[in-house]
């Protein structure tokens, strides 16, 4: 298991974790099957166990794990 990001950014069609050494590299987050990239409005860490939770614009929060890769989503309301 890698560090934890150091920050996450999001936008327009993408959401970024980035590295916590010297360089601060981004890497995309892994969407596997279980959710399609879209654009991203906010983005939160869990405060104990350093999962991200983003919400989409399609009204779906993205829950993500330590190493970039989506867990589930959630349909929180509508568009």
């Amino acid at each position: 298991s890698s560090a934890p990001p150091a920050f996450i950014t999001c936008g327009e069609n993408h959401i970024f974790f980035w590295n916590q050494d010297g360089n601060r590299k981004k890497k995309k987050g892994i969407f596997g099957k279980l959710g399609a990239p879209q654009t991203m409005l906010t983005v939160a860490t869990h405060p104990k166990d350093g999962r991200a939770i983003s919400g989409s614009l399609s009204g779906h929060l993205y829950i993500w794990d330590t190493n970039r890769n989506l867990l589930r989503t959630i349909k929180a309301h509508d568009s």
